[in-house]
């Protein structure tokens, strides 16, 4: 069962939670060989959290495990994603096709890939590879949900959270997951049900992370508070000046405050950045040139 204690519990769920310096410096030894590989696997996707992918792509060569090979293309990806090389991004894809002409079943490998395509807004396929396993794997599963919330089918999420509590109903992944379709659903007592989750994860993990921070202020946001919203963001931007969900959520928040342009625009520099290719920007771009289009229409 996914709850059951093992070794890695606590970096696991420093994981889910974006604690991400504390899974890399963790000095648990895991006492199994496959303990050790999934204790690594973690510190590499902390890696790529932090935007580090060179040390990954160098250390892990094909004679590594498939679940760091995975890893290793994710990080690829994402090196590529940002210097715009469409050509690596292109031989990714196609290293992903051959992997699973093989059939691989393997979750941590499918689930990088399924994050990839996600990046390529190939949702379809991402959940197609990720139904072989996501009843086997925690992660899986909490990425399918976060899928289907993403294509508004929250029908169907509330089925799979209802039936991931059935069987890791502690989890903070699976609480996590809880508070997604919550926010999801909408309604102000699913806002605060999933305020008190993330006030219960910061105190379990005994550790606020910018994730779990970001995620309150989400709530307030909902619920119109946004004065508690934005001192919950800049608490988070404290911790971590560069994480760009924080920085996309207090630009929403302080437009909605009517704060001064140019705090907006401060974030909104500080984001691009550190996140050039963040799809908040993109849509920002391009919604910025159909106004300045119709504008140039009544201007004329």
């Amino acid at each position: 069962m996914a709850e059951e204690f093992d070794e890695l519990h606590i970096i696991k769920n420093n994981f889910y939670v974006g604690n991400y310096p504390l899974v890399i410096n963790d000095t648990t030894n895991p006492s199994t060989p496959q303990g050790r590989l999934e204790k690594q696997c973690l510190i590499f996707r902390s890696l790529i959290a932090l935007k580090q992918y060179q040390k990954i792509i160098e250390e892990v060569n094909d004679n590594h495990p498939e679940e760091l090979c995975a890893i290793k293309l994710l990080a690829q990806y994402l090196s590529a994603k940002e210097a715009n090389n469409t050509g690596d991004i292109e031989n990714v894809l196609n290293t992903i096709n051959n992997v699973l002409s093989n059939s691989n079943t393997n979750p941590v490998v499918i689930l990088m890939f399924a994050i990839i395509y996600n990046y390529e807004e190939m949702v379809s396929e991402a959940l197609q590879i990720l139904e072989k396993v996501k009843n086997k794997n925690l992660e899986c599963t909490a990425f399918y949900i976060q899928l289907l919330i993403k294509i508004n089918r929250t029908d169907l999420a509330q089925k799979e959270v209802s039936q991931m509590k059935s069987w890791a109903d502690d989890a903070a992944l699976a609480q996590l997951a809880e508070t997604w379709l919550n926010l999801a659903l909408g309604g102000d007592r699913k806002y605060q049900e999933s305020f008190y989750i993330f006030e219960e994860l910061s105190q379990s993990i005994n550790s606020i992370s910018p994730k779990l921070l970001t995620g309150k202020a989400i709530c307030k946001m909902h619920a119109s508070n946004f004065a508690e919203a934005e001192k919950l963001l800049i608490e988070s931007l404290n911790k971590n000046s560069n994480d760009p969900d924080t920085l996309v959520n207090l630009i929403i928040c302080s437009r909605a405050q009517g704060k001064p342009e140019e705090l907006v625009n401060k974030y909104i520099m500080h984001l691009n950045e550190v996140y050039p290719n963040h799809p908040y920007l993109k849509d920002y771009e391009e919604k910025s040139t159909l106004f300045d289009n119709a504008a140039k229409r009544y201007a004329q």
